[in-house]
C-alpha cells in the first residue's frame, strides 16, 4: 500500500468521520422528531413518498398533525419503541427512541404478508436452534437462518481479529454473489467510527445503494441530527461506491456482541434493491442473540476443561522445576525444558533471576537474551505477549526469522540477602510464514476529483482472491497460551511466598 501524504490523510479522516450527525437519510421510510411539548423539529422529505403530506407545512406544527395522540403514547411507553400503527390511513411499523427531551421515530412500510414467516416459524427459529457442540456447526446455521429470513443472495458471517481485520468464516448462499467463504478483509473496511455504531444501534440496512438520500427538514439552524441509533441514516459515499465494487445493490448487516465487545458481524448482500421489513430485522436482530448465548456456552465449557488441563500441567512443571538440585543430572534438567516449552508451544525458553540467565534452546545469544530482558523490566507489565518482537524492538537488531515471537511474565521474590528481586521467564517463537487470502488486495487508494481537484478516498475496485505470504509474524499465542503463562506465574509466585 502506498504511503503518500494524501492517503494517510484521507485514512487518518476515514478513522474520525462522524457518521451519526446528519441531515440526510435514505429514502425506504421517513423520519420524525418531535420535542417535549409535542412540536414537529424535524421531518424528512421522504414522506412525500409515503402520504399525501408536505414536511414544510407540518414543521413545527403538533406531532398529532401526523400520529395520534393514543398511538404516540403507546409507542413511546412500549419497550423496544415499536408497533405498527396507522398513519393518515396507511399502516406502518413505527420504531422510535429517545433523543434527549424528545422522540425520533421512523415510519417503515409495511411489508406484505408474503414477506414475513409465517405464524410460529420465527419463535421456531429463535427456540428451535439446534444443541450444536462445535462452533463451527452453530455459525453456518446462524448463517442459514439469516438467509432463510432475509431472501438475501449472499449471506455471510464475518468475525474480527484483534488488529480489526476480518475473516469470512461461514456462509449461505443461492450462488449469485461470488463466494467470500475463508477470505481476509482489512481492517480499513469497517473503520472505527462505523465498528462503534454497531454497539449503539443492532443492525444496518441498505435499500439500495444507487437511490440519493433525501434531506432532514427543519425551522431550526442546524438540522443535522444524532441519528446513530436509526435505520434512516445516510450512506458514506465511499461505503455506496465499495458495495457497487462489490456487485452488491442492497445489504444488511447485524451486530454480534459479545460481553460488550464487537465480536463480528452477520452480512447479508443482494444483487438487486431490497426492502427488509421491520420486524425481520427484529429477527435477526434476536437470531444473532441466540448464537451469541451458544457461543458463550460453548467457551464456558472449553474454558472449564483448559482451565483444569492448565492447572494440571502448570503445577506438575512449577513443582519440578523448584526440585532440581544439585544432584541432579542434564536429564532431569532437559526433560523439565521440554516441557517447559510444550506448555506454550515455544522453541526456546530462558529464565531470569538474580543468580543468573538460564536458556533451554538452540541458537541463543545470551547477550541478545540479556537485552530483551532488560527491555521488559523497564515495561510496566508482569505479562506480554508479541508475535512480532522485532518490529516493537527494532534496535535489538533480532532478525525475523530468528525471534519474532515473545510471551513473558515476571514474579517478584526476596534474594538471599532478603531484597526485593524479579524472576522472569520467557518464551520465544520462530517466524512462521502466513498464508492469507484476501478479497482483493487489501489497500485503498487516493484518487483527484477531475472536476474539483480534491483528492478522496477509493475503495478497491476488485474483490477477486488476492494471495499474500506475510513473514516477519510467529504463531499468534492464543488466550490459553496467555492464561497458562498467568496460571504459572501465579504458582510460581506462591511458590516464593511459601518458600
Amino acid at each position: 500500500m502506498t504511503d503518500s501524504p494524501d492517503l494517510i490523510e484521507l485514512l487518518a479522516g476515514c478513522e474520525n468521520q462522524v457518521l451519526h450527525r446528519t441531515d440526510q437519510v435514505q429514502p425506504f421510510a421517513f423520519l420524525v422528531r418531535c420535542t417535549a411539548d409535542g412540536l414537529i423539529s424535524h421531518l424528512s422529505a421522504s414522506i412525500a413518498h409515503y402520504l399525501p403530506l408536505e414536511a414544510g407545512t407540518l414543521i413545527g406544527g403538533s406531532i398529532h398533525a401526523l400520529i395520534d395522540a393514543e398511538t404516540l403514547d403507546e409507542l413511546t411507553h412500549r419497550t423496544g419503541g415499536f408497533l405498527e400503527a396507522r398513519l393518515h390511513n396507511q399502516r406502518f411499523d413505527l420504531a422510535a427512541h429517545a433523543d434527549a427531551d424528545a422522540w425520533i421515530i421512523e415510519a417503515n412500510p409495511v411489508a406484505s404478508a408474503a414477506q414475513l414467516p409465517p405464524d410460529g416459524a420465527a419463535l421456531g427459529l429463535i427456540n428451535g436452534a439446534s444443541d450444536e457442540r462445535d462452533l463451527q456447526a452453530c455459525l453456518d446455521e446462524l448463517a442459514a437462518n439469516v438467509r432463510e429470513v432475509t431472501g438475501f443472495d449472499r449471506v455471510t458471517l464475518y468475525r474480527f481479529a484483534d488488529d480489526w481485520s476480518g475473516e469470512v468464516v461461514a456462509e449461505s448462499s443461492d450462488g449469485r454473489l461470488p463466494s467470500y467463504l475463508g477470505l481476509h478483509f482489512p481492517a480499513s473496511d469497517i473503520p472505527e467510527p462505523a465498528r462503534l455504531l454497531y454497539l449503539k444501534h443492532p443492525w444496518r440496512l441498505i435499500v439500495d445503494v444507487n437511490t440519493r438520500p433525501e434531506a432532514v427538514l427543519s425551522n431550526r439552524a442546524d438540522a443535522r441530527l444524532d441519528l446513530a441509533r436509526c435505520d434512516l441514516r445516510a450512506v458514506a459515499p465511499v461505503h455506496l461506491e465499495y458495495l457497487r465494487n462489490m456487485g452488491v445493490q442492497a445489504s444488511f448487516s447485524a451486530s454480534i456482541l459479545v460481553q460488550g465487545r464487537l465480536w463480528g458481524l452477520v452480512a447479508c448482500h443482494h444483487a438487486e434493491p431490497r426492502y427488509l421489513a421491520y420486524p425481520l430485522r427484529q429477527l435477526c436482530h434476536h437470531l444473532t442473540r441466540g448464537f451469541v448465548m451458544r457461543l458463550l456456552a460453548l467457551q464456558a465449557q472449553a474454558r472449564i476443561g483448559l482451565v483444569e488441563s492448565i492447572d494440571r500441567t502448570t503445577e506438575d512443571l512449577t513443582r519440578r522445576l523448584i526440585a532440581i538440585g544439585p544432584g541432579d543430572g542434564d536429564g532431569v534438567a532437559h526433560e523439565i525444558a521440554v516441557d517447559l516449552l510444550k506448555m506454550v508451544g515455544a522453541d526456546a525458553a530462558f529464565f531470569v533471576s538474580a543468580e543468573g540467565l538460564q536458556s533451554f534452546g538452540p541458537d541463543l545469544d545470551p547477550q541478545e537474551l540479556s537485552f530483551l530482558d532488560e527491555w521488559f523490566m523497564g515495561l510496566d507489565e508482569e505479562l506480554m505477549a508479541s508475535d512480532q518482537i522485532h518490529a516493537q524492538c527494532p534496535w535489538l537488531g533480532l532478525p525475523a526469522e530468528k525471534l519474532s515471537g515473545l510471551l513473558a511474565v515476571r514474579t517478584p521474590y526476596r534474594d538471599a540477602d532478603g531484597e526485593l528481586a524479579w524472576l522472569r521467564f520467557y518464551w520465544l517463537r520462530k517466524q512462521q510464514a502466513q498464508h492469507l487470502r484476501w478479497a482483493g488486495a487489501p489497500e485503498k487508494t487516493a484518487e483527484i476529483d477531475p472536476e474539483s481537484g480534491i483528492a478522496y478516498l477509493s475503495p478497491r475496485r476488485s474483490f477477486a482472491e488476492w494471495r499474500e505470504l506475510k513473514h516477519g509474524f510467529s504463531a499468534p499465542w492464543t488466550s490459553a497460551d496467555l492464561l497458562t503463562a498467568k496460571k504459572f506465574r501465579g504458582n510460581v509466585l506462591r511458590w516464593l511466598s511459601e518458600r
